[in-house]
């Protein structure tokens, strides 16, 4: 039986498992990646790879397969998170804007 990727996540990718170290860098990560790009650019490379190579794929590409999923399913993750900050970091400056012009009044 196949893990999901949302089985797998949730099983190996519990926050408190994490060293400090591997945090800080996952989070500069996501801070510094354009998420949705890279998950765009990393499926247009495989499955240009995949459309170039039909035949005779190499005996690991199940594997890489599985793994790249896993992977594509974290970006997707990671870019609902970089929308929901931004939402609120916009909506934030906006409530800060309209009380500062409130008490210029």
């Amino acid at each position: 039986m196949a893990v999901t990727p949302q089985k797998q996540t949730q099983s190996n990718m519990n926050p408190d498992k994490l060293s400090k170290a591997l945090k800080a860098e996952l989070d500069c990560f996501l801070e510094c990646t354009n998420t949705s790009r890279l998950s765009r650019n990393l499926r247009f490379l495989l499955f240009g790879y995949l459309k170039r190579h039909q035949h005779g794929f190499p005996t690991f590409h199940n594997a890489l397969l599985e793994d790249l999923e896993f992977l594509f399913f974290f970006l997707d993750k990671a870019n609902k998170e970089q929308r929901k900050r931004k939402r609120a970091k916009k909506a934030t400056s906006t409530q800060t804007a309209s009380i500062d012009n409130s008490d210029q009044v």
